[in-house]
């Protein structure tokens, strides 16, 4: 995820602040709350999925990530741990709370460009070692999935989840199984077929030839959504706070985005 922020950050027009704390690594920071990436969600590490008490708290977590120690300590970085101290904790903590400082200041713009990172990168690699050996990349299918997260993934994604997180609050099981039954049942289908539509428009298609499309392609998109995104959904639900569901979603969606950009590209 922070490797994702990476290429988000810098043509965002907010200015990194300076980290004064302890060095802390890239995978302790993916569940924090954005407004304060050391701890996790707004109650301090608490996460009631898990009965008050997040498995991603403790200063264990971060032995041998640069940090050193049994719990973190920036005293002893090095000491302990395995991990020899070195900048790249503060350079990571930089890109983190930079993308954190646009989330607040622009969340949409960067939740699409995000988007936009995320749906590249799919089918760059569904492109490059998936099509046909020694071809050419289509730099206009490139651009067609990569406007596609900009324009429909990112600003959909945003209004969606936030508005899933206001009328279901909290990380209880029954309330994180309910939230994945939504995305999947509701939100997938929708999704797709906006996927197939927009590709066929930005084709320039014929409506009937849009309408064959999303008709013949939908409900397999939709059979590769379950079998991928119940589990993410879960672990998204349960312990990623609202601002970066879309960060961490094109995360794992890079790899997703494959499927889809063969099954949109066929």
């Amino acid at each position: 995820m922070v490797i994702s922020a990476a290429f988000i950050t810098p043509v965002l027009p907010v200015r990194a602040t300076k980290c004064h704390t302890a060095q802390v690594s890239p995978t302790m920071l993916l569940f924090r709350n954005p407004r304060n990436p050391f701890n996790f969600g707004s109650s301090g590490g608490s996460s009631r999925f898990f009965g008050g008490k997040s498995p991603f708290n403790g200063g264990s977590f971060g032995s041998g990530f640069g940090s050193g120690g049994g719990g973190g300590s920036n005293r002893h970085r090095g000491s302990s741990g395995g991990g020899a101290a070195d900048n790249s904790g503060n350079v990571f903590t930089a890109i983190w709370n930079g993308y954190n400082a646009s989330l607040e200041k622009n969340p949409i713009i960067t939740k699409a460009l995000t988007s936009l990172v995320g749906f590249f990168l799919g089918d760059l690699i569904a492109q490059k070692f998936l099509g046909e050996k020694g071809a050419d990349i289509d730099k206009a299918r490139l651009a067609r999935m990569a406007s596609f997260g900009f324009l429909i993934h990112g600003p959909t994604g945003h209004y969606f989840y936030s508005a899933l997180d206001r009328v279901i609050v909290g990380t209880a099981p029954l309330k994180v199984a309910s939230k994945v039954v939504i995305d999947q049942v509701f939100w997938a289908p929708i999704f797709t077929a906006l996927f197939f539509g927009y590709l066929g428009v930005a084709e320039r298609k014929s409506f009937e030839q849009i309408k064959e499309k999303v008709k013949n392609d939908t409900w397999k998109g939709v059979q590769a959504s379950w079998k991928f995104w119940p589990l993410a959904h879960t672990i998204n639900f349960a312990f990623i706070p609202t601002a970066q569901r879309l960060l961490y979603i094109n995360t794992l969606q890079v790899g997703y985005n494959v499927i889809l950009s063969l099954l949109g590209n066929k």
